[in-house]
């Protein structure tokens, strides 16, 4: 498969335009001469939205307004995409089909991918597509991009991937070890009420517990004040960060002037260039102390918990537990006399602990006794062997399941891409089909040219057949068949002020 060309109407009030543009069957290079920030991130999500995915459309177009059409070549026939909005028509040999984005977006990518297993499609974007904003980053079990419509982003998860390969239930596995995680927890649970039901009231606390309780109060203080200035880093980087979402409206409602060497200048959307990487950090940060917020809060909550433990029974206000204070109390007896153990509990648990264990491994192996966990390294081998990885990519260690990968910077991109390539043709030969492979900006996560010319050459040696699509203003030793030269951004309709 491979995309012929794409037609882009959009009007709104800021931005009107028709642009069209083709592509080579082989390799196209999308540029904009050493001038970031001038269309070529947006032709790129114009392409995969045009194609049904829900994506985001760059900050300065709102898919209300966007109109594209798309042909792909699919074996031999012409597939014709037709986006308005939110609804897709889908004209091929079968006819024409109409589709509700994003509800009905598997059922396109079902029409649109025939050869490919449903059960695969919520992943197939993240091994032909490579985002600038964090593309190169994604590996098992990390997001691919951001969904447009909710928080269910498109991921890769390999272990869902050899599970289909192989036939097995991956659903009914994760099912199943949510189930074990569920009971673990009611049985710790359990087991806290016999330790507090079983052991011996006090009338007062001893010294020891004392003890315990100040410790457990200046953890709590601790705990406390570091919440307050994160609720307080929050604050001033959320409010950093919607100025800055801000500052394209104020600057249209300001229209102001600048004056630069005794001419004129109006300041406004267009010619307001955005700094994405500030963007992305603040985005980041506040994300970062979010999560830190809610560990400290749960942290909190604990430490009180452990500390009403062995508060004296007079100073316990279970009437917040229980309607009647006495039902607490009966509770209470009830679980002493009942037989259970503190140790059959524990036992119990063990057992569970044992079986999801069991369970994981089981699953395991499974996977790992399939074709498709060699066959995807092996291919992945011979990716790394072509851009200079051999000494950390080898035959003798499978790191296919990883989670993470231990490389950074540059050395990280290059391995991500490596990985995902080599599941990328697995996929292809298992179902003999080709995908068109896009690459939105690579300097974006350090891959500097002679990075870049060592995976481009990858690609030419291990998926001849791909069509090659690269959004950069790198050189590489790449010898691209088209070059597509957007300067004036993605409906060239920006003004030009060099």
């Amino acid at each position: 498969m491979y995309l012929n060309k794409i037609s882009i109407d959009y009007s709104d009030a800021a931005d009107s335009g028709k642009q069209e543009y083709e592509f080579s069957k082989k390799g196209t290079l999308i540029t904009s001469r050493g001038r970031n920030t001038k269309g070529k991130t947006s032709l790129i999500r114009f392409i995969l939205w045009g194609m049904g995915f829900d994506v985001a459309l760059t900050s300065h177009f709102h898919y209300q307004n966007a109109n594209t059409e798309i042909f792909l070549e699919r074996e031999d026939e012409t597939l014709k995409l037709t986006r308005k909005a939110n609804i897709l028509e889908l004209e091929s040999a079968n006819g024409v089909e109409r589709f509700k984005l994003s509800d009905n977006e598997n059922e396109l990518l079902r029409s649109v991918f025939k050869k490919v297993s449903g059960k695969l499609l919520d992943q197939i974007l993240g091994f032909f597509y490579f985002d600038q904003d964090g593309g190169y980053k994604a590996w098992n079990r990390n997001y691919v991009t951001q969904r447009l419509s909710n928080d269910r982003s498109y991921k890769i998860s390999i272990e869902s991937l050899l599970a289909e390969f192989e036939g097995a239930d991956y659903q009914y596995y994760l099912d199943q070890q949510a189930a074990y995680n569920k009971a673990k927890s009611k049985t710790k649970g359990l087991q806290s009420f016999l330790e507090s039901a079983l052991v011996e009231r006090q009338t007062s606390v001893s010294q020891n517990v004392e003890e315990r309780i100040t410790i457990l109060n200046d953890e709590i203080a601790k705990r406390q004040l570091e919440l307050e200035n994160i609720q307080s880093r929050i604050q001033t980087y959320s409010r950093n960060l919607k100025d800055f979402n801000n500052l394209r409206d104020l600057v249209k409602k300001l229209s102001l002037d600048i004056l630069i060497n005794g001419k004129v200048y109006n300041v406004n959307e267009s010619n307001l260039v955005e700094n994405k990487n500030l963007k992305i950090r603040l985005t980041e940060t506040v994300k970062y102390y979010d999560s830190r917020k809610k560990q400290l809060s749960k942290e909190i909550d604990d430490l009180q918990s452990d500390r009403l433990e062995l508060m004296p029974q007079n100073e316990v206000e279970h009437d917040s537990f229980f309607n009647v204070p006495n039902d607490y109390f009966d509770l209470i007896n009830a679980v002493s006399h009942s037989g259970i153990t503190i140790s059959s509990v524990e036992t119990a648990y063990d057992e569970i602990n044992q079986k999801q264990k069991s369970s994981k491994d089981e699953f395991m192996n499974m996977v790992k006794k399939g074709r498709a966990y060699d066959e995807i390294w092996n291919n992945i081998v011979d990716f790394a062997s072509i851009t200079g990885l051999s000494d950390q990519i080898n035959i003798h260690k499978n790191r296919l399941l990883d989670d993470r990968l231990g490389e950074s910077g540059a050395q990280r991109a290059l391995t991500v891409m490596v990985y995902r390539l080599g599941v990328l043709k697995f996929i292809q030969d298992k179902y003999d089909f080709t995908l068109p492979l896009i690459l939105d900006s690579p300097a974006s996560s350090e891959m500097d040219e002679n990075n870049l010319s060592l995976v481009l050459s990858a690609v030419k040696t291990m998926l001849p057949d791909n069509q090659l699509i690269v959004a950069t203003n790198q050189n590489s030793d790449f010898a691209f068949d088209k070059e597509i030269s957007i300067e004036r951004g993605v409906l060239q309709t920006l003004v030009d002020e060099g």
